[in-house]
């Protein structure tokens, strides 16, 4: 009876939900629909969410890190606007075009004093300069033409202790500039010699990198120091990085269609040089390759178009070369018109960094080689800090560098205890160092007992079956206990069931903000194609749908413009009739929380990934209006409060342990799994934290979690807290990991999505600016209508010019998302 007392009071569109039995949407008529434009949240928002607080709950302790306190005796910093015309040629660095002006009007302009120079657009000094705006016309030895150099006056940056933003990055481009030293690798912080060369064998190798920055925190200016690794190409004839690339020596042997793929896939943005000729040599940049093999490419030589010559030949004649891998297609060059070069003649220019997925064996290599004890990647950035000229900052600018780190306050939350289905051996556990083992144990929920598991990626396409792929060597034994223990973690995942819970979903309190009222947590991300390609950016967006427990994603994912951040969330459809249909992910993602739970959420946190600060206000803006306008059309006057959390991976915070137990030696002490620090090196005003909710194989680099929007008034405590648990609920693994699963989830997703694609999920080279249509080999192949009551609904990706009105969304069960690599057997 409440149920329906429950059921009558409930929305139209929520009603109707409940009865869809696949695919929500469908079962809506058109006259219930809501026509004309969702009326939008106006409100919009000055800042970003302040901090409540500082949490209290676990244990206390002491942790270094790798910030060095800054202090400032410069009562301003000048920044200048610095434009040059034309743009410096190839090999000629912004860096030089200012030391010669320094070298020609340092006593004029600059009173002997040194400026600081960003390598882009800004020139920073500690004095105002005798000038408001003017011009510079010098002429670099290696250039016969003149180059013009605008100055123009910005603005003064005060270096108070509450500074502002643009007066940190002000101290920043100084430190980095006067601390930076020469580097191989221009643009970069990557050198040869912060560190001996990592060998992959595939045409790869690892440098070590220097990063310096300064950053705002509540102990004011900190300077982070960091020692990371990236994967840069090796300088090497392009035959003998192939070679390497597909593990091959046979010449004499044509390139079959994955082997063409994926040194294209490779190649292509390389710069390479030509070493063919005595008298000079000569810089291109790959496109693509030949779709033909040497032997049999032919090109128009000279002003006789009838008449042409094969590329062979054309060596043999011009150069007295003859070519040796005929077989092998050429390297496609050239901007305005097509340069064909043979592989044998070209060289890999050095300091070209590999910015594409790496291959399982590649990132294995680079963990195990920069997997360093706490101590030794301690001590590293220590002789960093030792060997910068700080007495440079000092005396230009009046800069100094604390010569110790900083030590900041911590703590340690409580593990949360999981339950596993009350007819196993044990019903809960608490884990132990983020770990525990479903040995012996029974899932929370199963939905089948014996399934066969041996498939490939068109299983969900094609075949209609759900899959699970694995290696033949990895289970002809039937041995390895832990390996079966995770394949099975995963089936049952995908076939809807539930590994383990939270135990305190089930106790009288329930979760702090998720068990009393319906709370629905959303995860979020984008996955764009590699640097230098173009294809559509997918993105990624999952919702929880069985609450209290939170443990079960559905996953909708969209195609995007190319490289747009910015996930549209919610959109507007035009029927036959002429009226608006709202639609959009956020959308069918809270009609299945409701169709599942039969209540609509009443609060809603969403994790959001791969935003950088200065895309914060766009995501308020955008995001935060998209998910409002969503709710409205569901339901007049349905707002249930937001909060929004940045999550972000790719910083350079590291963190130390300070405080050893009694059974650690400083060897082999690590942070321990739940160590949180919101105080010291965290924000000054700002909501955010540092969490390390895993436990880390070398040194730990905890997750930066940034609240920029909170209208469910979080306690410090109670999202920290709420962000830690859920981090032992990730389906695949039987460990805590490191970020929060939604967004773990929504990553995942969109990395499915882009697979769909097969070969050509990475896109191009070559941008087509003629036609907004997507070729057909990039479009996503339809998924299969028997699985899609478990796993999906697929439509093909839009045209660009159709994404720029609506996103194409798939739906899918999140128990299907497991990504692993498929093999064929």
């Amino acid at each position: 009876m409440e149920e329906q007392q429950q059921e009558e009071n409930s929305p139209v569109l929520f009603k109707q939900a409940l009865m869809a039995s696949c695919y929500p949407m469908c079962s809506i008529d058109d006259d219930e629909m809501v026509c004309g434009e969702v009326p939008a949240y106006k409100e919009r928002v000055d800042s970003l969410a302040a901090r409540p607080g500082y949490g209290s709950a676990g244990k206390k302790l002491s942790i270094f890190t790798n910030y060095f306190g800054v202090s400032v005796n410069c009562p301003a910093i000048y920044q200048y606007k610095v434009s040059i015309h034309p743009e410096p040629k190839l090999g000629v660095t912004k860096k030089a075009v200012l030391s010669e002006i320094v070298k020609l009007h340092g006593e004029r302009v600059f009173r002997n004093k040194i400026p600081v120079f960003d390598a882009r657009k800004s020139l920073y000094t500690a004095h105002a300069l005798p000038i408001e705006s003017e011009t510079f016309v010098i002429k670099l030895d290696d250039d016969e033409d003149k180059t013009r150099i605008d100055l123009q006056d910005l603005q003064s940056y005060h270096t108070r202790r509450n500074a502002s933003q643009g007066a940190i990055q002000a101290i920043d481009a100084v430190v980095r500039a006067l601390l930076s030293s020469c580097l191989s690798a221009p643009g970069t912080i990557f050198s040869t010699k912060f560190g001996p060369i990592i060998d992959t064998q595939e045409g790869l190798e690892f440098w070590r990198g220097c990063y310096k920055g300064v950053r705002l925190s509540q102990i004011g200016p900190g300077l982070n120091i960091d020692i990371p690794a990236a994967p840069f190409y090796k300088p090497l004839p392009v035959v003998e990085f192939v070679a390497e690339l597909l593990n091959r020596t046979d010449v004499n042997q044509l390139f079959s269609t994955e082997e063409y793929y994926k040194v294209e896939k490779a190649l292509q943005g390389v710069f390479v040089e030509t070493t063919h000729r005595t008298d000079k040599t000569i810089r291109y940049k790959i496109k693509g390759l030949s779709v033909v093999p040497l032997e049999d490419l032919m090109f128009a030589e000279g002003a006789k178009e009838n008449f042409t010559t094969t590329v062979v030949d054309y060596f043999q004649k011009c150069y007295k070369y003859k070519l040796k891998y005929i077989y092998w297609p050429c390297l496609q060059c050239g901007s305005s018109r097509d340069i064909f070069l043979p592989m044998e003649v070209c060289k890999i220019l050095p300091g070209q960094r590999y910015c594409r997925k790496l291959t399982t064996r590649q990132a294995a290599k680079l963990l195990k080689a920069t997997c360093e004890r706490p101590h030794i990647r301690k001590i590293a950035i220590m002789k960093v800090r030792n060997n910068c000229n700080v007495e440079r900052c000092v005396e230009e600018f009046g800069i100094k560098v604390n010569g110790l780190p900083a030590i900041v306050r911590g703590r340690i939350l409580p593990t949360p205890e999981l339950k596993y289905h009350v007819s196993g051996n044990e019903r809960t556990c608490v884990p132990t160092g983020g770990r525990w083992n479903m040995i012996n144990k029974i899932f929370c929920s199963k939905m089948i007992k014996t399934c066969n598991f041996l498939g490939m990626r068109v299983c969900e396409t094609k075949l209609g079956l759900v899959s699970q792929c694995c290696l033949p060597k990895n289970v002809k034994t039937y041995t390895n206990i832990k390996y079966l223990e995770n394949i099975a973690l995963k089936i049952n995942v995908k076939v809807g069931g539930r590994n383990t819970v939270l135990q305190q979903a089930f106790v009288h309190n329930g979760i702090p903000f998720v068990s009393d009222i319906p709370t629905i947590i959303f995860g979020a991300d984008v996955s764009h194609p590699p640097p230098g390609m173009y294809s559509s950016s997918i993105a990624g967006v999952v919702g929880s749908i069985d609450w209290p427990e939170v443990t079960t994603y559905r996953a909708v994912i969209s195609a995007q413009l190319e490289r747009q951040e910015i996930i549209g969330l919610f959109h507007s459809t035009q029927d036959p009739k002429g009226c608006l249909k709202p639609d959009g992910m956020i959308r069918e993602l809270m009609m299945n929380f409701y169709q599942r739970n039969r209540r609509k959420p009443e609060r809603i946190i969403f994790y959001r990934d791969g935003i950088s600060e200065s895309q914060f206000s766009q995501v308020i803006i955008h995001e935060v209006d998209a998910i409002r306008k969503a709710c409205l059309s569901l339901q007049e006057d349905y707002l249930p409060p937001i909060t929004l959390v940045i999550v972000q991976k790719r910083h350079h915070t590291r963190i130390f342990p300070h405080t050893l137990c009694s059974n650690y030696t400083e060897q082999v002490a690590q942070i321990p799994s739940g160590t949180v620090i919101d105080q010291d090196i965290c924000h000054p005003s700002g909501f955010d934290f540092y969490l390390c909710s895993h436990t880390s194989q070398g040194n730990s680099r905890p997750t930066h979690y940034t609240v920029i929007f909170d209208e469910n008034h979080f306690t410090a405590d109670g999202l920290q807290l709420l962000t830690h648990n859920l981090c032992y609920m990730y389906a695949r693994c039987t460990r805590a990991v490191s970020i929060v699963p939604p967004v773990y989830y929504a990553h995942l997703a969109a990395a499915r999505g882009r697979s769909y694609l097969g070969k050509f999920g990475d896109g191009s080279s070559i941008r087509n600016e003629v036609s907004s249509e997507l070729p057909e080999f990039l479009k996503v192949p339809k998924i299969a209508d028997r699985v899609l009551g478990v796993m999906a609904k697929a439509e093909p990706l839009a045209s660009i010019s159709q994404r720029r009105e609506q996103s194409v969304t798939i739906m899918v069960t999140f128990a299907a998302l497991h990504l692993c690599s498929c093999s064929r057997t």
